[in-house]
């Protein structure tokens, strides 16, 4: 809006009457002589008059009812300037009218005070003040008093000047109060809505900084979950191998009591033979009983690590359940806490009249950003709690398929372990086949001796022997490292 006429203040008041915030403002606004005279005399701008749209007062951060209070606060300061430069205005044309009005007056007190010349001589005019008959004394008078008058007026007229000048002074000053006043108002108003910011801020920061320290407290919590998890793993593989260890030394002391029962075989007589007999075969027996209980040995401890894997993974999920739930929880009374402020806020905003209306949608996109980094949160929140719980899962996955593979490597132990006896037992019945038939060829060379040399030897000789070969063998193979046992048998010759 712009003005390419000038227009006196009358007018000026007359089209601004009833302002808007959403008025456009004027860029200029040409005035009237006399308008201008009296905006110079009360110390007044001519852009002061002219009304501000509501977008003048738009700072970032100033919300839309401090915008209409400073909007409303310059037209009440613009219609007080207009109504000191109207009051100027009719005081310079009253004082211009008085002027005109003396000046008229002198001029025809002047006129009617001068003698008139005519044909016939020197007449009186018409005027009243006319007492002496000399006509230059008269004249001289007259002028005189005409510059008394006009000294008079001319002082009137100055002091008027003076009088003027010092009330545009003291307008300007006063206006220059206000102003500093107004400046004032509007710093500390600045500084208010600063220390509320700074206050905000300053809430904002300590909340986040009790968000990260819980983050930092749980991420804590697992790792020393994480790290006491490892220690029971370490333990539990320290105890594995303390057990082996003492089975080995079982084991040796087994092979140790073993070998000295075969050296005591070996030194026994040929009475012993028989009981020989049986405690070799009694000490397979036991061997071989040894290897069965050392296998379920195995499987119990194998069963035993499947359960207290499977217990810890019970008890990792119920832990991320139990997360889970409390973090529910925590966000239903986040949320139920956040439902009783609106409602709340509904309230208020039901007990607000008209006047209130913008303040009311101001309100209601503070109340909608305020969803939006709620749900923002809450987001984050769920974004983090999946995050945890992949993390878990992914270490139990890491767990599963460690213990997975350790159980690979026991039952590939157990196997070479089952192939190694399975060997064993293969070359311990070779050996006794190889004994059997080296025993029936040495049984056939006697029968065939005693033929050729007409000897006859008893049976029970024959299964005595063969007794004792077979038991000389099988010491052979279990004992490789002692020496062979040599016994001198006296064949009666029947």
């Amino acid at each position: 809006m712009s003005f390419l006429t000038p227009l006196s203040v009358d007018q000026l008041a007359t089209l601004t009457a009833d302002p808007s915030p959403d008025t456009p403002s004027a860029k200029k606004c040409p005035l009237t002589p006399r308008s201008s005279e009296a905006c110079s005399a009360t110390g007044v701008l001519p852009s002061e008059l002219l009304p501000r749209p509501l977008t003048d007062f738009r700072q970032k951060g100033t919300s839309l009812r401090l915008q209409e209070r400073r909007w409303q606060h310059s037209e009440d300061r613009r219609q007080h300037s207009l109504d000191m430069v109207r009051e100027a205005r009719k005081e310079l044309i009253q004082k211009a009218k008085q002027a005109r009005k003396n000046k008229n007056h002198g001029t025809s007190t002047l006129i009617r005070g001068t003698t008139e010349f005519d044909a016939n001589g020197p007449s009186k005019s018409g005027g009243k003040r006319h007492r002496t008959p000399s006509g230059g004394d008269s004249a001289l008078e007259l002028e005189q008093k005409r510059l008394a008058r006009t000294q008079a007026r001319q002082q009137a007229e100055i002091e008027q000047m003076l009088m003027q000048e010092i009330q545009r002074n003291a307008i300007a000053e006063q206006n220059k109060r206000k102003q500093d006043r107004d400046e004032q108002r509007q710093q500390k108003i600045e500084r208010v809505r600063l220390e509320k910011r700074n206050a905000a801020e300053t809430i904002r920061r300590e909340r986040e900084q009790m968000r990260a320290k819980d983050m930092d407290e749980q991420e804590q919590k697992a790792k020393l979950l994480q790290q006491r998890m490892f220690r029971e793993n370490q333990k539990q593989k320290l105890k594995i191998e303390q057990d082996e260890i003492k089975r080995r030394k079982k084991n040796n002391e087994n092979e140790i009591l073993r070998r000295k029962r075969q050296q005591q075989l070996k030194e026994e007589t040929q009475a012993i033979l028989g009981a020989q007999q049986k405690k070799a075969i009694a000490a397979m027996e036991a061997m071989n009983q040894r290897d069965v209980e050392r296998k379920r040995m195995l499987a119990e401890r194998r069963k035993q690590q499947k359960a207290v894997a499977a217990e810890k993974k019970l008890q990792s999920q119920l832990r991320i359940q139990n997360a889970q739930e409390h973090e529910q929880r925590l966000e239903q009374k986040r949320f139920d806490d956040y439902q009783n402020k609106l409602r709340l806020a509904a309230e208020r905003k039901r007990e607000e009249d008209l006047h209130r209306a913008r303040e009311r949608e101001q309100q209601a996109l503070e109340l909608k950003d305020r969803r939006a980094r709620a749900r923002h949160a809450k987001e984050m929140a769920a974004a983090h709690l999946k995050e945890k719980a992949d993390k878990v899962l992914r270490q139990d996955a890491d767990f599963e398929m460690r213990r997975k593979q350790q159980l690979k490597e026991e039952q590939y132990k157990l196997k070479e372990e089952q192939a190694a006896l399975e060997l064993k037992r293969k070359k311990k019945k070779e050996a006794y086949d190889n004994m059997l038939r080296r025993q029936e060829e040495k049984v056939l060379a006697i029968e065939k001796h005693r033929q050729g040399n007409c000897l006859r030897v008893p049976r029970a000789t024959v299964s005595l022997l063969f007794v004792l070969f077979a038991v000389l063998e099988s010491n052979k193979n279990v004992a490789k490292s002692s020496p062979p046992l040599f016994l001198s048998f006296h064949v009666p010759v029947l």
